[in-house]
């Protein structure tokens, strides 16, 4: 267990300091289930947009078969197999029935294994142990929320490697980030709508205040430009799609000897893009978006990211990425059963959702007021949503928005 000392007195210290910076999965953990952080006179929340998404993921329970039966004995079966189930409910009666009872054996062998002696052998257990610990407490926050008539869904699409449930709405479980502030600051360029957003993260209204403070960038280091081909809905792919890859190549070759960006947000049109820019563009898997994206920043050339799911957190300061294009509108995926309840009860989340990721577009390369990169919108869908719902993206966003150039 040595190898876990200096995390354990780092966390000691930072438990015991008071001015500590976390990020939000050791926030979460540490003060949901081991109480090893306790709440403070101040909260900031930075990048607070993401909060929903983040209590979503943690909330959610999300079982590998591998984790199955590398953790948990079979008793006599060959090997787990994931259940085909539809409801929350048979989901809890069936961790409930076959996995629970197997808990306390499984983690009293994990942990008499973190004591062995071997540090490869320590590390597999106690890996081990917190796997099975945080599942038990899964199961118990299942069985209270669906005994309190919370609705949970069921995403058959990751079967059957994957088992996942999860609420519609994370409401309730808001106070499992903002309890550890007295006063509670929550930082983003995109809260757009604070009322959805409060309600989404089940903020009282007459308990909180929005702040809206005006971008010192200044318009002309930021533009857009409109070059609308066409809609890239479902219904229209098929006619518009070949005159955005057209627009794509056009733009691409327009800056040759710049770095720059196409966000695609699915990656088959990833893949439909990567075909039509060659050796230039490098694009990535869900496994190894951060190894690309560091091989495209330490490259000297003017290449080209195409990605499905960088629209956030994308960091191209200066020359990394001057030059942008948004191809498909970032509506949040339909095929998710929690997305589709959750767009059934409330279409304003629906729309706050795509808006939040549309904004956080044009902050990828322009990333100070020194800086400055041109934006591309291609997708006459996202015209139709930013007109739609002007009234709550940001000044700055729709000053550039207006002043666009029709090319």
């Amino acid at each position: 267990m040595g190898v876990y000392c200096d995390y354990l007195s780092t966390l000691e210290i930072a438990a015991n300091h008071p001015l500590t910076i976390t990020n939000y999965a050791t926030l979460l953990y540490h003060g949901a289930y081991s109480g090893k952080l306790s709440p403070r006179r101040l909260l900031i929340v930075d990048e607070a947009h993401r909060s929903e998404d983040i209590l979503m993921g943690f909330i959610s329970v999300e079982i590998s078969r591998r984790s199955l039966n590398a953790y948990i004995p079979t008793g006599g079966v060959v090997s787990w197999e994931l259940p085909k189930l539809k409801m929350a409910a048979e989901v809890l009666r069936w961790l409930k029935d076959e996995i629970e009872p197997r808990l306390p054996s499984a983690e009293g062998a994990a942990l008499r294994g973190t004591n062995f002696g071997n540090a490869a052998y320590g590390r597999h257990a106690a890996r081990r142990f917190t796997f099975l610990r945080n599942l038990g407490s899964k199961i118990e926050e299942l069985e209270e929320a669906l005994a309190g008539e919370e609705e949970w869904v069921v995403d058959p699409s990751r079967l059957p490697d994957f088992l996942v449930i999860k609420p519609v709405t994370v409401s309730r479980y808001g106070p499992k980030i903002f309890r550890f502030g007295q006063k509670v600051v929550l930082f983003s360029g995109t809260i757009l709508d604070p009322y959805v957003m409060a309600e989404s993260l089940g903020i009282p209204e007459d308990r909180c205040s929005f702040i809206d403070v005006p971008s010192t960038f200044p318009l002309e280091n930021r533009p857009f430009i409109h070059r609308f081909v066409g809609a890239m809905t479902r219904r229209d792919m098929e006619r518009t799609k070949p005159l955005l890859l057209e627009e794509v190549k056009s733009i691409a070759e327009f800056h040759g000897d710049e770095k720059g960006v196409v966000h695609t947000h699915t990656f088959d049109l990833a893949q439909d893009v990567m075909g039509i820019l060659g050796d230039r563009a490098m694009t990535h898997s869900s496994g190894n978006r951060e190894e690309v994206l560091g091989a495209f920043i330490a490259d000297q050339n003017p290449r080209i990211l195409v990605s499905p799911s960088m629209t956030d957190g994308l960091d191209l300061p200066g020359d990394l990425g001057r030059w942008q294009i948004l191809a498909k509108t970032p509506y949040p995926y339909l095929g998710d059963p929690q997305v589709r309840r959750r767009a059934e009860i409330d279409p304003d989340w629906y729309s706050w959702r795509t808006c939040v990721t549309v904004a956080q577009v044009p902050g990828r390369i322009v990333r100070g007021p020194d800086d400055w990169g041109v934006t591309y919108f291609l997708d006459s869908s996202t015209e139709r949503v930013v007109n739609e719902n002007a009234s709550i993206l940001p000044a700055s966003f729709m000053d550039a928005w207006n002043a666009a150039l029709i090319a």
